[in-house]
């Protein structure tokens, strides 16, 4: 049988979208097909490796609409964005001309034959504002059909009020008559969420957000997309087969269930975990055993999340504590599926895993979250309106789940070493 690789079923950094394994969501599809039809510029956030990159490329690409991207992440190295945009606009133009001559003929006939003299003069043009240029170039490329530069990695722009203000400067010319006729829009993709309440610290903000439009969160998959999508690639696409282990229980249906666990149905980290899974298979005839899966998970976890262990480490309770609150607090916003979480809904839930310790007691949650918020490696932080927090890096949700273990039947928390947790 003649199969597909597995990389070119499972592509965590594709540089395309791999319509074969793109999980269609048709909320998020119709509010940024409507956006694109709004005169606005437009925003794109969610959690890292969430989909949002497949998805504008995705619907730009069917609607044949050009674009080019910015990256964030070289904000800092330029120094500001006007020197990124200027490092773009060189890429896209290398030998773009920046003089011109003017050549003049004078007839001479003095004291010399007749004839013409020429007289050459060099003018140099004057540089445009970097934003202009660029946004005249994307025009001339988009055949004087509508276009967009996308901003990706903004989250590396927010934190700093300079830059935000340059941005914001950027945005206000949507509507100027000079930038408009060039029909150049910005689409803003980051982490951050609501966005547009970082815009509140400068004076303009008003009138930034009411240049702007947010489409909803792109978030996490849903279980049942995730482990559809885990199916597809294993067993629709590479021809995969699953060897059953009933002694331990493994079978098709617990390795989608693990897949879509410990991968918090984060796309990017479900392509990467599959990818490691299937590159593995290939030697074993495409069967996907018990024994293989739980080594490649295990490589997967120390490959993808070492970064996060000594994070991790550093906010848990010692595990000789006998109701390591602390510990309790992060096994259970580890099993929340949304990515934010109040403290009342952190404390509700937590109340309901540990009946038996919490019976009576003040827990003070918001304390707790507070602390796991601050320090120089925080595991979650609070929104932009402070009310309510989230997980700095889905890795860190991951983390909780792969290290901590409610104890069957009792109140308390095993804190598992790195290397050895497996349970789900």
């Amino acid at each position: 049988m003649r199969r597909l690789k597995a990389e070119s079923i499972f592509t965590p950094k594709g540089n395309s979208v791999n319509e074969k394994m793109y999980v269609p969501r048709s909320e998020l599809e119709t509010a940024f097909i409507k956006a694109l039809r709004k005169p606005k510029h437009i925003i794109v956030h969610g959690e890292s490796g969430c989909g949002k990159t497949w998805l504008y490329k995705k619907i730009l690409a069917e609607r044949k609409i050009k674009y080019e991207v910015l990256n964030a992440a070289t904000v800092n190295t330029a120094g500001s964005i006007s020197n990124a945009i200027r490092a773009l606009t060189a890429r896209l133009t290398p030998f773009e001309t920046k003089s011109y001559e003017e050549r003049k003929g004078a007839t001479a006939s003095v004291g010399v034959a007749k004839g013409d003299l020429q007289h050459t003069r060099k003018y140099d043009a004057l540089p445009l504002e970097p934003y202009l240029e660029l946004i005249r170039i994307l025009y001339r490329n988009a055949g004087a059909n509508d276009s967009f530069l996308v901003i990706e990695n903004l989250e590396h722009i927010v934190k700093d009020e300079k830059l935000v203000r340059e941005l914001s400067s950027i945005l206000m010319y949507l509507d100027d008559s000079e930038y408009a006729k060039y029909k150049i829009r910005i689409i803003l993709v980051g982490t951050t969420s609501n966005l547009r309440d970082y815009f509140s610290k400068i004076d303009s903000s008003q009138t930034i957000i009411n240049r702007t439009q947010e489409i909803p969160e792109v978030s996490v998959l849903l279980s049942a997309d995730a482990k559809a999508l885990v199916k597809r690639g294993f067993f629709d696409l590479l021809k995969a087969k699953c060897l059953v282990d009933p002694a331990k229980g493994f079978d098709e249906g617990y390795l989608l269930n693990a897949i879509s666990w410990f991968s918090a149905n984060v796309p990017q980290y479900i392509h990467e975990l599959c990818l490691e899974l299937a590159l593995e298979i290939e030697a074993n005839n495409y069967i996907i055993t018990n024994e293989l899966y739980t080594q490649c998970l295990r490589n997967w976890v120390q490959e993808a999340l070492v970064s996060e262990n000594t994070r991790m480490e550093a906010h848990l309770n010692s595990k000789a504590t006998k109701h390591a609150r602390r510990n309790q607090v992060i096994f259970t916003i580890g099993l929340i599926s949304s990515n934010e979480f109040s403290a009342q809904e952190v404390e509700d839930s937590l109340r309901n895993r540990f009946p038996d310790s919490t019976y009576g007691k003040t827990l003070n949650i918001p304390a707790i979250l507070n602390e796991l918020a601050s320090g120089n490696s925080p595991l979650i932080r609070k929104t932009p309106k402070g009310t309510r927090f989230r997980f700095l890096d889905p890795k860190i949700k991951i983390m909780a789940r792969w290290i901590l273990v409610k104890d069957e039947g009792k109140d308390t928390i095993t804190v598992k070493k790195f290397d050895e947790s497996i349970k789900f």
